[in-house]
């Protein structure tokens, strides 16, 4: 499972975003497919970039949700806890972030 922020959203869908950002992106949402893997969208992130967007991204944002790899998810009060949980054991190991070898770099 890969849970993506507003941030991943912004950076996949604007049109400034450099090349090899997006195709990072692309190759994660390819190899998520390919593995069977689900790429989570939370409902908080999906509202924090939807804030500032068109049309144009609302028409992107449909085409992203029918690829079989992309949900977006409810973030209720039991997932607001594993997240808290995850964090809290992240911050307690000093690995804030929790054993990540890389992070998308802008």
């Amino acid at each position: 499972m890969i849970v993506v922020d507003a941030n991943v959203l912004i950076a996949w869908s604007a049109k400034k975003t450099p090349d090899l950002v997006r195709a990072r992106l692309n190759h994660l949402l390819e190899t998520a497919a390919k593995d069977k893997q689900r790429i989570l969208i939370p409902t908080p992130a999906l509202a924090e970039f939807l804030v500032r967007t068109d049309d144009a991204t609302a028409e992107w944002l449909n085409e992203l949700e029918k690829k079989s790899a992309v949900d977006v998810c409810a973030f209720d009060r039991r997932a607001a806890f594993e997240c808290a949980f995850i964090e809290r054991g992240a911050h307690q190991a000093g690995d804030k972030k929790h054993g990540a070898e890389s992070a998308i770099r802008r």
